[in-house]
């Protein structure tokens, strides 16, 4: 059935012209990222000037300089005037400026990044979303973020973007060392592909495999921590948990998935006996010694268990440890509690007033992922040019490292200080600093010795 009037539509269906409709909004979106204005922005505010509806928008080459020629021809085909002009998504995205290139990893790299995707896998909701909210405090040059977006491009075999079941299946099957655990490739998607679309980004693949030795790090943990203590008192309770997980998961999961998490979330807090709020806790002694006799209740789990920073690492490093070592972590952060609450003395001694990277608190401006995508058209790869630059300027500096030790053969230590001196102008050998730091050395004894 069609809508009143002779220009409707069937009932449930898009209009014809919405398809080229949201190719003109992708490419309003590109020109402002791109260029920093609208294609029809007010002059005065610094844009292009207002222009008709039927005006065709321009492309000034002072404003559009620095941006690559394919990015242009993306943006110039999808801010075309005519719809039936436009590109459809899918041509779109097979664009070169929108496809990925593949990149070779070694399989030690990727073995590594897929372990600790079936470590993790293991963990319960409260570490998952320790992991996510970690990921996000990570900085950009980190390199898990580097290892994890190589391997992601590496998997994209369509290079859209985003990884299937299918491509994470593909390469698992090119890892030996895991072959016994392709079974465990529909779960582990399942379990990363947390808003069920079929499909991961880039974010979460790296929270997914998120190495041990990162996730267990005191620093990094210091900064999630913070992220989850809202209102920096020190303390994180079960509410706060269910905020931090409603502010991350909530424009990315339906409102029912949402609440699935929460519950998920408030049983496993609850079995540990987590309070939901500092409301809920039983009025403290003021004694600082009769503070400490609680420990014991704590040890026959009869208290509720807060989580200050001592508890949040231990929360977060037991899973990956042994035995021994869950029991040293144990008696770590009890005696770190102790003195903490008979001396006002915190041994961590970290910053109580650092900001997190995420959530961005008010006149911060907000985080967003590394993308797997750079503004100069796919992705930030070494040219070729470049590649045969570092060779050539690598076998001069191994010539000039020869020509050194020739120098040195004949002249002593001074020959053999100059030659060194070479190498590290080159600035090609590999422990330049330390050669540079001994040639001096050498030269001073040469000098002395002269």
């Amino acid at each position: 059935a069609r809508g009143g009037g002779g220009g409707g539509c069937v009932l449930g269906a898009s209009p014809p012209a919405a398809l080229a409709a949201d190719i003109w909004a992708v490419g309003a979106f590109a020109h402002q990222l791109l260029v920093g204005s609208a294609p029809f922005a007010d002059g005065a505010a610094g844009g292009q000037p207002e222009r008709g509806p039927g005006s065709p928008v321009s492309f000034p080459k002072a404003a559009w300089q620095g941006v690559s020629a394919q990015a242009l021809e993306v943006v110039q085909s999808a801010l075309l005037l005519e719809p039936r002009l436009r590109p459809s998504a899918s041509q779109l995205l097979g664009h070169p400026w929108l496809k990925l290139k593949r990149e070779a990893v070694p399989h030690a790299m990727m073995n590594g990044l897929f372990k600790s995707a079936l470590s993790n896998l293991a963990e319960g909701q409260f570490k998952k979303l320790v992991l996510r909210v970690m990921v996000h405090q990570l900085p950009d040059d980190h390199p898990h973020l580097d290892s994890a977006m190589s391997a992601f491009r590496a998997l994209d075999r369509d290079r859209d973007g985003l990884l299937g079941p299918e491509e994470l299946a593909y390469g698992m099957r090119q890892l030996p060392k895991l072959q016994g655990r392709l079974a465990d490739v529909a779960t582990l998607f399942g379990a990363t592909d947390r808003d069920g679309s079929g499909s991961l980004d880039a974010g979460a693949f790296a929270a997914a495999t998120l190495p041990a030795e990162v996730a267990s790090d005191e620093k990094m943990l210091w900064h999630t921590f913070r992220a989850f203590d809202r209102d920096g008192d020190g303390l994180v309770f079960a509410d706060d948990v269910v905020t931090v997980a409603r502010l991350m998961e909530g424009c990315f999961l339906a409102p029912e998935q949402v609440e699935e998490l929460v519950a998920a979330l408030q049983l496993e807090l609850g079995r540990i006996r987590v309070p939901p709020n500092a409301a809920s806790l039983p009025i403290d002694e003021t004694s600082a010694w009769a503070k400490c006799l609680r420990i014991g209740t704590v040890l026959s789990q009869q208290h509720d268990r807060v989580i200050d920073f001592g508890e949040f690492i231990y929360l977060c490093s037991s899973g990956s440890r042994g035995r021994g070592r869950c029991l040293l972590g144990f008696c770590k952060k009890e005696a770190f509690r102790v003195v903490k609450r008979t001396s006002s003395i915190d041994l961590y001694g970290h910053d109580p007033a650092l900001i997190p990277r995420w959530p961005p608190t008010n006149g911060v401006p907000p985080h967003t992922f590394q993308s797997v995508h750079c503004r100069e058209g796919g992705l930030a790869r070494v040219k070729k040019s470049e590649h045969r630059h570092k060779r050539r300027s690598t076998r001069a500096g191994r010539a000039s490292v020869h020509a050194g030790k020739d120098r040195a053969a004949e002249n002593g230590g001074f020959g053999r200080a100059l030659g060194l001196c070479g190498a590290a102008a080159a600035g090609t050998h590999s422990n330049w600093r330390r050669r540079r730091q001994a040639s001096l050395r050498l030269l001073g004894e040469g000098a002395g010795s002269a």
